[in-house]
């Protein structure tokens, strides 16, 4: 005798990790102020694995002084402020998988830096003490002074936010003006003629210094200017 019976036969296909991931770009590029604060997603990696179900994993070469890093869905974030001042570019690749798979190609991501006017102009000495003759000419340049801005401008800038525009006196009433020399530095120059025997004989100046943004000095050049007695009478 025979028999035939008829069956249903349930065949399982587990998913295996065998494809490596990849990124569908390799090369990027983003732009970013220097005063920018941390956390910020500068940009965003794209990537994709064959294999379903699978997690990306990123990672940043070298580490660039944990400049940035990658986040499991990668964007890349900023973990701190830059400096134009110190580097206008930070470049780095980096590597994917899946946890067992490797990316054959890394991506390299560049990050170009862009300066701000963020610092004010300093003066190399802040407090002087100059005298000056009476009878002399009104116009004539009492002093030199000399202040430096922190701010670097790219190359061919004109904008004048990385240098000394100009400087300000702060008491309406002084008989003194300032103007900016070739050189950037300021020339105090007095605006009337002295006479050691109409008082005062003593004058407190203080200046500012501007950059082409408006930034002031945090802190003034004090100057004290004395009248000096000439012998003009017989």
């Amino acid at each position: 005798w025979s028999s035939e019976e008829a069956g249903v036969v349930t065949v399982v296909v587990d998913n295996l990790n065998d494809n490596a991931p990849y990124f569908l770009r390799t090369t990027y590029n983003a732009i970013v102020a220097e005063n920018v604060l941390p956390s910020v997603a500068l940009l965003q990696l794209f990537a994709t694995d064959p294999d379903a179900e699978t997690h990306l994993y990123f990672t940043v070469s070298p580490e660039v002084n944990f400049t940035v890093a990658v986040s499991p869905f990668g964007e890349v974030l900023l973990l701190k402020r830059q400096d134009y001042e110190l580097a206008e570019t930070v470049e780095f690749n980096v590597s994917l998988s899946d946890g067992v798979n490797f990316a054959e190609t890394e991506a390299n991501v560049t990050i170009h830096i862009t300066g701000v006017n963020e610092h004010p102009p300093e003066f190399s000495v802040l407090s002087l003490n100059v005298s000056l003759d009476e009878g002399v000419a009104s116009g004539t340049v009492v002093l030199i002074l000399t202040a430096t801005d922190g701010d670097r401008c790219p190359l061919g800038d004109q904008s004048g936010n990385c240098s000394v525009s100009h400087f300000e006196i702060e008491e309406d009433n002084a008989p003194f003006r300032v103007s900016v020399g070739r050189d950037g530095t300021g020339l105090l120059l007095s605006s009337i003629r002295f006479d050691y025997e109409t008082p005062p004989s003593s004058y407190n100046v203080t200046v500012y210094a501007l950059d082409g943004g408006g930034l002031r000095s945090t802190l003034p050049c004090h100057v004290i200017v004395s009248i000096r007695d000439v012998n003009e009478f017989q």
